[in-house]
């Protein structure tokens, strides 16, 4: 989940935090991975572009597979059950 403070500039403003804790019971904090190399997510807009593209991805894909004659009413929304089905994929 992205947090942030509206009018920061400050980069730790901007964080993300999982809802979901690990093996070892810790939620993820992008506030304590921090470098080029970091193993994770560390910044939450770039995580956000990410996933946009992530979707966007999504949409092509149902595009290809509808038929030419009903591209007019191809369906480009997505259900929560829908999104995280494809993501997990």
């Amino acid at each position: 989940m992205r947090n942030s403070i509206t009018g920061s500039t400050n980069p730790e403003d901007d964080y993300l935090i999982s809802p979901v804790r690990n093996s070892t019971g810790k939620f993820y904090d992008s506030r304590d991975y921090k470098g080029d190399n970091a193993a994770l997510p560390t910044d939450a807009d770039a995580n956000g572009a990410y996933n946009i593209a992530r979707k966007a991805l999504w949409a092509i894909d149902v595009l290809k597979n509808t038929p030419e004659d009903e591209i007019d009413g191809a369906k480009l929304s997505i259900t929560n059950a829908q999104w995280l089905e494809f993501a997990q994929k």
